[in-house]
Order: C-alpha cells, then sequence, then structure tokens
C-alpha cells in the first residue's frame, strides 16, 4: 500500500515539473518569437567569453551566437529553459580578423603509485599532463578603437573546437 502511495506522489510530482518546464519553454519561444527569432537559430559553441569587448566587463560561459541584421550577437545560454541572455554585438562589417591561437599548459603531476615506487625521488620524477587550451580572437573597430575579443575554449579537443567556432564566424562575415 506504502508504495502505491510513494509511486503516486512520484507521478504527481514529474508531472508538475514537465508542465512547468513546457511553460517556461512556451514563454521562452513566445519572447523569441517576437524578436523574430527561434531556439534554432542559436549556434551554441563550448568558448567562454575571456574579454575584450568595450561593454562588458565579466567572464562568463555558455556562448551561444547567430547573425542577424548586419550584426554577431553573441549570447549566455542558460542551462533551464529560459530565454538567451544578449551579452553583446559586433557589426559584422567591423570585423578586421579572426585569429585562432593555442597555448598547451604542462601541469606537473606527482602520483601516489610513483611515491610508493621511488620514494622521496618521485618529486624529480613528475608525471606531465597536457591541458589543452586554445583562443579564438575577434578583432574589430567600433569607428573609434580596435578591439580585440577574446573566447576561450579548455580541455580535450579545445582546439578543434576553436578552429571550428573560428571557421563557423568566418563563413558568416564574409
Amino acid at each position: 500500500m506504502w508504495w502505491i502511495l510513494i509511486l503516486g506522489g512520484f507521478i504527481l510530482i514529474m508531472v508538475i515539473a514537465v508542465n512547468s518546464s513546457n511553460k517556461q519553454t512556451a514563454s521562452a519561444n513566445e519572447k523569441l518569437r517576437s524578436q523574430g527569432l527561434s531556439l534554432s537559430d542559436f549556434k551554441q559553441t563550448k568558448a567562454s567569453y575571456a574579454g575584450g569587448h568595450p561593454d562588458v566587463n565579466n567572464n562568463f560561459p555558455s556562448i551561444a551566437y547567430l547573425s542577424k541584421d548586419g550584426d554577431l550577437k553573441f549570447y549566455t545560454m542558460p542551462v533551464s529553459f529560459q530565454m538567451p541572455v544578449l551579452k553583446f554585438k559586433i557589426k559584422k562589417d567591423a570585423v578586421k580578423n579572426i585569429s585562432l591561437e593555442d597555448a598547451s599548459t604542462m601541469e606537473n603531476k606527482v602520483t601516489l603509485g610513483r611515491i610508493l615506487l621511488v620514494g622521496v625521488f618521485a618529486l624529480a620524477w613528475r608525471k606531465k599532463k597536457k591541458n589543452e587550451l586554445a583562443f579564438v580572437v575577434i578583432d574589430w573597430n567600433d569607428g573609434k578603437f580596435d578591439h580585440s575579443t577574446t573566447f576561450s575554449f579548455e580541455g580535450k579537443d579545445a582546439t578543434q573546437e576553436a578552429n571550428r567556432f573560428r571557421n563557423e564566424l568566418i563563413a558568416i562575415c564574409r
């Protein structure tokens, strides 16, 4: 008998949660439609905004972008079913260059197995762990000043992800 009550309560909670998320998604889609957009218009990337735009002082993760009305528009994409938030835009005809830069940092790591195997000498015999880091830099001019807006990619396949992002931006700006 208790199992039926627990199962019924669980099902009721799930139905309420799904209904709530559907309402949030519908609300976000309606707001986007009023701006002539849909969620499918946004392209997402694994980049984080690192800096370089005069209107934005803080770094932020989860970048989505789109091209509309002659602008490259960059948004944060919330994890839940909320509307993307416009952070900044760059006029496509103001873009002078889009470059890819990579940097690999080597981290030394001493493992317990090495300490047990060679004792104190493990500090001299460190394991090298590669942490891949790549950047996409958009060089542009707002009519008065030159700017370099930078996006960072970190982790496995960071360089490939950054290259894909760069190539998509170049295709949009042509």
